[in-house]
């Protein structure tokens, strides 16, 4: 700045300029007995045009309002929008670890883990478990600190998706209305604002209103018959409030919208047949409503630009579309907890893009398509249904990626120790309950380094339980009703949850924080909390 040039000038203009619009701009600290952390981490990637960097920013609330924020270039250069998202999520982690020991000192504990949102899934999976080993050896080990908090349990990732990300203004220059939108988070985030009754009618005097977020309220009555003429809207969000009635038909008019989500309400009536012409629709999310009935025909429409579908939870029935086979970026596909019958179509193995799909709770039936996407499957739930696998399909046990199973009452009737999944390490959940599932999963869990929870009750599982290695970060282990033996280990003690009841369990109990329900039905089990040992 020894030789300032116009430029400069330019510039400084226009910071004050801004001063000046934004005078009366401020934080406003409520009165408030929430005193929960959450963070929200996000970075650019080489946004820095000398040399490549990029920014990483962060900002921390506790209650309603930021109270501390950072946006700074990182050392480093990284080589993927991943891992700059990683090494951002990485110094909030260790700033939000701060906050916890000073927040703590003041006697304000965080008892739960402190959730940080960020709006990479690549990263998030990489923070979980080295999912990409292949693409990420070469972080620095220090930026790895996270994957320790993770497990400890200190802080939780949760995704966001990147509109609602708030520390986006923190990492690079955003359009006027990406902007304003940040700017002004809690308007965009109105469930810290408490509202109540039906669906504001001054929206409908917002002609250029691009973004409605009215999350977790307590919204109620039907959705206007109007609500098509917010025709500039690019989402709707309106999940958790408790709006009843149909989908009124003229949503069909939201020809902009790229986010419909209006999960979580009382919503009834079949979904209508509307989306033909909302071709830039990315994500539909109904779950957790009451809607019934089949899909409607349009939504195969969609095929060119759906990539997430969440009808969870609802009465819907009929079979499975085929059409949902053309849709060329569907990664999250949920079924579950409907009355879809017949089976999945074959042709899903055309989706090259699906990265998580859940089918639990219907009246599905097998045979099963081998389903081979582009990067293998991450998430699979096929639990209770009609299936009868007889075996855990080779599509799951070969994908590279596969970190969230659960194939409870599948019909599965094999020795496990026959199971050798091609990445054990990544698996964070397994659930293989009410199966027929034989043998040892010793190698299985000494293996699975990053395993939080496993259930495997109701099967014939037979091994020595004294010789088993829990891995540290195991929080939730049910091998009830198996037919496991040997001593309980002193290292049950450290897990949240634990189920060890009708097997052939003998001896002596550790010392543990259980009740006696979870011993209960074994062979020989003694001492507290169950009765003492005989002398």
């Amino acid at each position: 700045m020894e030789h300032p040039t116009t430029t400069h000038f330019k510039a400084a203009k226009r910071i004050l300029r801004y001063i000046k619009g934004t005078i009366n701009f401020g934080l406003y600290y409520s009165i408030s007995d929430d005193y929960k952390l959450v963070g929200y981490s996000d970075s650019d990637w080489g946004g820095d045009v000398d040399d490549r960097k990029s920014t990483s920013g962060f900002v921390f609330f506790i209650g309603e309002t930021a109270f501390t924020w950072m946006s700074k270039k990182q050392p480093i250069v990284t080589l993927s929008t991943c891992e700059a998202e990683y090494v951002a999520a990485t110094s909030c982690v260790c700033h939000a670890i701060w906050l916890r020991n000073l927040l703590k000192e003041l006697n304000l504990p965080q008892e739960e883990p402190t959730k940080i949102f960020v709006d990479n899934r690549s990263a998030i999976a990489l923070a979980k478990n080295p999912v990409f080993h292949d693409r990420s050896k070469h972080i620095d080990t220090r930026y790895h600190y996270i994957r320790e908090c993770v497990t400890k349990m200190d802080v939780q990732l949760e995704y966001v998706k990147t509109n609602d990300q708030v520390a986006d203004i923190f990492t690079k220059p955003l359009k006027r209305e990406d902007f304003i939108k940040m700017g002004s988070f809690s308007f965009q985030h109105t469930h810290l604002l408490n509202i109540t009754g039906p669906f504001p009618e001054f929206l409908f005097r917002l002609p250029k209103l691009r973004y409605v977020t009215i999350r977790d309220n307590h919204l109620s009555g039907p959705l206007p018959v109007n609500i098509g003429s917010l025709s500039e809207l690019v989402e709707l969000d309106l999940e958790g409030n408790r709006l009843t009635g149909p989908i009124p038909s003229s949503i069909s008019n939201l020809t902009r919208l790229t986010w419909l989500n209006l999960g979580g309400n009382g919503l009834s009536g079949t979904i209508p047949d509307v989306f033909k012409s909302m071709k830039e629709l990315r994500l539909i999310d109904l779950s957790r409503n009451g809607l019934y009935g089949k899909l409607p025909p349009s939504m195969g429409s969609l095929a060119q630009t759906l990539t997430s579908l969440y009808l969870s939870q609802n009465n819907l029935s009929g079979t499975i579309p085929d059409y949902f086979s053309e849709f060329k970026a569907l990664a999250t596909f949920d079924l579950s907890r409907n009355r879809f019958t017949g089976v999945v179509p074959m042709s899903f193995a055309k989706l090259k893009s699906l990265f998580h799909l859940k089918l639990s709770h219907n009246l599905l039936t097998g045979p099963l398509p081998d389903l081979n996407p582009l990067n293998g499957i991450a998430s699979l739930d096929l639990s209770y249904n009609k299936f009868h696998l007889k075996t855990i399909p080779q599509w799951v046990t070969s994908s590279p990626s596969m970190y969230d199973l659960k194939l409870v009452k599948c019909g599965i009737k094999m020795n496990i120790e026959e199971w050798e999944p091609v990445r054990t390490g990544l698996f964070y959940i397994v659930d293989l309950s009410k199966n027929d599932i034989s043998g040892s999963p010793a190698r299985f869990l000494n293996q699975a380094g990053v395993l939080q929870e496993f259930q495997a009750s109701g099967n014939k599982l037979r091994f020595d339980l004294g010789k088993l290695n829990f891995t540290k970060s195991l929080r939730i282990l049910d091998l009830s009703r198996n037919l496991v033996y040997g001593k309980v280990p002193a290292s049950v003690a450290g897990l949240r949850k634990l189920s060890l009841s009708q097997n052939n369990l003998c001896g002596k109990l550790p010392v543990t924080k259980f009740p006696a329900s979870v011993f209960a039905g074994n062979d020989c089990l003694c001492g507290s909390p169950l009765p003492p040992c005989k002398t």
